[in-house]
């Protein structure tokens, strides 16, 4: 086969965009995706911030397949059966000023990846990449059955099991406490009752967090949920260690976020049709050994880019900037006519004023995620709190001290929370 300057395995955000800046630059590229079509198997909530389109398509919201603009954002906490929710609205501007939508994976992966093949690109979808070829330590293309591909620079962008990353050297094997877990239903619903519960026109949609119930017992874990044009997506993200500790399958998680008495009147009325599950990259430290190597990058799940900060959860556009900073250190190393790991630095310093600031603060935030209390105990005080608060049974009414530190007993002390509360605020 002819020799490429690049070959892209994997088509999704992070590939697509990496193949579409190199092709804009003229590189002979190769996009290779294992499914017949881009995004036919990705799964995730729904939810992607636009700031990389915006900077890489300048008119992307008339051409990207997106679903709703997000600009209703709740964060909720809760137990058995009740929900303490904060609630933000923005309506400052239109529904396409805002910094995110919604958008379904199978759709926009396939938009992403046929700008790449605008752009000059070479796409060729149900393909394998079994082994990477290289010679002298240097990665000079890749195996796919019997056939060979060569090329200057190979570009990792298959998810997070990153078997690539490992065959070049760049990562171990996947630890199980790497990972987490995400499972998603997509539930149909008319667009006049997802506008009507949600309080949403049209083109505006909703993006919902929760702690507490169904993962009160796991740490960083929470449920969210998504609108989209006709359909809503309900999932969980979950720890699979902790789950396989206390014996809970993933589905009755699911199950039980579903069921809850808020997410019924939601839902009410709404056919499941679609269910899936997805692996997601937790605790990889982005470094330039775990990156880069001669002839070799490492973008997207498979670098491990991927930020819950308990209140959001953020992957596609870190995949899309690491694969932007991948494309443009792969030009600047066609320039100069090597592709040894110091020509390719450049895309480590690409990321280093993108995404790897984000991922050092993530980094602190998942500390404070990892307090279980979070998840148990506060949410079942402020529920209770609210309770009391809105309750009147005569004119014995308690103050709101009182009912707090009465909510509060036998649960967590004053000392403790504050400092909780300290160690949240030094590292959100």
């Amino acid at each position: 086969m002819e020799k490429f300057d690049a070959v892209v395995v994997g088509a999704g955000p992070a590939g697509s965009t990496s193949a579409f800046v190199m092709a804009k630059a003229g590189l002979k590229v190769l996009l290779l995706e294992r499914s017949k079509a881009a995004g036919e198997k990705n799964v995730f909530g729904g939810r992607i911030y636009s700031h990389v389109l915006k900077r890489l398509f300048s008119n992307f919201e008339d051409e990207a397949p997106v679903e709703r603009y997000v600009v209703r954002e709740t964060i909720g906490m809760m137990d058995d059966s009740d929900c303490v929710s904060l609630d933000f609205v923005s309506r400052r501007d239109t529904p396409r000023s805002a910094c995110s939508f919604v958008a379904r994976r199978n759709r926009f992966d396939k938009w992403l990846s046929e700008k790449a093949e605008q752009a000059g690109a070479l796409f060729v979808g149900g393909t394998k990449v079994d082994d990477l070829i290289i010679r002298d330590g240097k990665v000079c293309g890749i195996v796919s059955g019997s056939d060979t591909i060569e090329a200057d620079c190979v570009v990792d962008a298959e998810g997070v099991t990153a078997a690539l990353s490992r065959r070049a050297g760049l990562r171990n094997d996947v630890a199980p406490s790497q990972i987490k877990v995400g499972v998603k239903e997509t539930i149909q619903l008319s667009r006049q009752s997802i506008n009507e519960r949600f309080s949403l026109s049209d083109d505006e949609g909703a993006a919902c967090v929760y702690i507490g119930q169904p993962t009160s017992f796991l740490t960083a874990s929470g449920a969210f949920v998504y609108t989209n044009s006709e359909s809503i997506s309900i999932g969980v993200v979950v720890d699979p260690l902790e789950l396989s500790q206390a014996r809970i399958e993933v589905q009755e998680m699911i199950e039980k976020f579903r069921l809850h008495p808020s997410m019924e009147r939601l839902l009410s009325g709404g056919k499941v049709i679609e269910y899936s599950a997805h692996m997601i990259p937790n605790s990889v430290p982005a470094l330039p050994s775990n990156l880069i190597r001669d002839g070799f990058l490492s973008t997207g799940d498979a670098a491990g880019f991927f930020i819950n900060h308990g209140f959001t959860y953020r992957g596609v556009d870190l995949a899309m900037a690491s694969g932007e900073a991948a494309g443009n250190a792969v030009v600047e190393a066609h320039s100069l006519g090597s592709y040894g790991r110091e020509e390719l630095m450049r895309y480590y310093s690409g990321l280093s004023s993108t995404v790897l600031p984000e991922m050092e603060h993530a980094e602190k935030t998942g500390e404070v995620l990892h307090n279980e209390r979070i998840f148990s105990t506060y949410p079942s005080i402020a529920i209770g709190f609210m309770e009391d608060m809105f309750r009147i049974n005569g004119f014995d009414r308690e103050g709101a001290a009182s009912l707090l530190k009465k909510n509060m007993s036998g649960r967590v002390s004053t000392l403790r929370m504050l400092r909780d509360a300290y160690s949240a605020y030094r590292r959100m």
